[in-house]
């Protein structure tokens, strides 16, 4: 028996590379797959097993793509303003159509989002950016800290 370099491992090295973890159910991708293009995240606020088990079609520019399932669906495309369809097919039929025009820029990933809320048609929108969710806060917290000293304000007189 041989003992090993003083290295530590021989020279063939420690063993093979580990393998990268595979994701658990209901873990989400820790960042998008494109790096430019669309991604649209479908989903429905209420569980309907008729929608669970259909599948969704996305249409850009008048070009149909294969039907896909519930989730998020990434689609590479050109720079440029876009025309974006999303339904469900049965058979020549559409049902749940919702269309939005969106601008992808170059090195960007435009989010949509294809929702059925709980009361309501089906809506095709955009997503806010993180910066926008920031900002958006920002004013919120603003907003309040101005109403409560005028709240409180008013009742020190």
């Amino acid at each position: 028996m041989t003992a090993p370099p003083p290295g530590g491992h021989p020279s063939w090295g420690p063993g093979p590379s580990p393998l990268p973890r595979p994701l658990a159910f209901g873990m989400l991708p820790q960042g998008p797959y494109l790096g430019e293009g669309v991604a649209i995240m479908c989903g429905f606020a209420i569980f309907n097993p008729v929608l669970a088990s259909s599948a969704i079609s996305v249409e850009v520019d008048g070009y149909e793509l294969a039907p896909v399932k519930w989730g998020r669906i990434e689609v590479p495309v050109v720079p440029g303003t876009h025309r974006f369809r999303v339904f469900i097919r049965r058979g020549a039929e559409r049902k749940h159509l919702a269309e939005c025009t969106g601008e992808v820029r170059a090195g960007e990933l435009l989010e949509l989002t294809y929702m059925f809320p709980r009361f309501g048609g089906v809506q095709l929108h955009s997503t806010p950016t993180a910066a926008e969710s920031r900002r958006a806060l920002l004013v919120y917290f603003a907003l309040v800290a101005v109403i409560w000293a005028l709240l409180w304000g008013v009742t020190l007189l």
